[in-house]
Parts: C-alpha cells; structure tokens; sequence
C-alpha cells in the first residue's frame, strides 16, 4: 500500500488565503481612514444636488457648473461638482448685512 502524504491545509487553499488577508487588509485600511475622518476622495456632486442644495432648477444647476461653479468634467457628459467648491460658491455669494449698500 502506497502511503500518500498529506498537504498543510496552507497550500491546499489554492492562494485563496493570501487573497482573504488582501481583503482584510483592504478592509482595516478603510476603517482606518474612517477612523481618522479623512475620505478616500472627496466628494463629488451631481447637478441634481447642486440643484436642491440651492433650491434652483436643474437648468440654473448646469448654468452655473459651467460658468460661475468650478466643474469636474469627464466621460463625456457627466458633469459633477466638489462640494468644497460648492461651499466657497455659496461663501462668495453671500451678501453682507448692508444689504447692498456700502
């Protein structure tokens, strides 16, 4: 009778461990970032939420997203906005307790 030896279950998982480790990894260093409040990339916002947040159209949204409002343009049509951009627009926009007088 041939004896036959059996594998360490290390190398009997094909590399599927290595790859489970990879994802935890992943997985702590996203926790990690949001541990320390800082996101991955910032936020980005679509027209439609540009829109809300201001409460005007969609229109009066890609008028400004082209002029006025610093844009992030890619993929063709897709338009989208950073919301810190959106933030500085509104700060510039907002007019001083004088109400237009100097």
């Amino acid at each position: 009778m041939d004896k036959v030896k059996a594998q360490p279950a290390e190398d009997t998982a094909g590399g599927e461990g290595r790859q489970d480790a990879g994802a935890y990894l992943s997985e702590v260093s996203i926790a990690q970032s949001a541990s320390e409040k800082k996101p991955p990339i910032e936020s980005l916002l679509k027209a439609s939420e540009v829109s809300h947040i201001l409460r005007i159209s969609i229109t009066q949204a890609y008028r400004l997203m082209g002029h006025e409002l610093p844009a992030v343009r890619f993929g063709g049509n897709t338009i989208r906005v950073r919301a810190c951009d959106l933030e500085a627009f509104i700060q510039r926009s907002v007019q001083g307790g004088n109400h237009g007088q100097p």
